[in-house]
């Protein structure tokens, strides 16, 4: 079985896209929940969602 036959690289191409997908749906919840937080709690929020948009770039490049 050959790595980078075809449907392997079309499955890798899905699955990056998948979380991307998944990851910027995680981001507008974040944002959309975070001006919801008390306004003493959102630095906390603010600082959460910063670490999405890391995790959501690490898990695209990888």
């Amino acid at each position: 079985m050959e790595i980078q036959s075809l449907d392997n690289l079309v499955t890798l191409g899905m699955l990056v896209l998948l979380q991307a997908v998944l990851g910027f749906d995680n981001l507008l919840y974040i944002s959309l929940e975070s001006k919801r937080a008390p306004a003493h709690q959102q630095a906390t929020v603010g600082a959460w969602a910063s670490a999405s948009r890391c995790s959501c770039v690490l898990r695209c490049c990888l």
